[in-house]
């Protein structure tokens, strides 16, 4: 039963892992998408 937890969070690990890569490979793009705006572009 240990070994099967084990591995289970193994698991749970490397999906949250490959999530926050995601999400900050995300981030990355549209944070560069906003410096090509002109000021107009921009909402306060």
């Amino acid at each position: 039963m240990p070994e099967q937890v084990v591995q289970n969070v193994d698991r749970l690990n490397q999906k949250f892992l490959d999530r926050s890569v995601a999400n900050i490979a995300c981030n990355s793009r549209c944070q560069a998408g906003h410096g090509r705006e002109g000021t107009s572009q921009h909402d306060q």
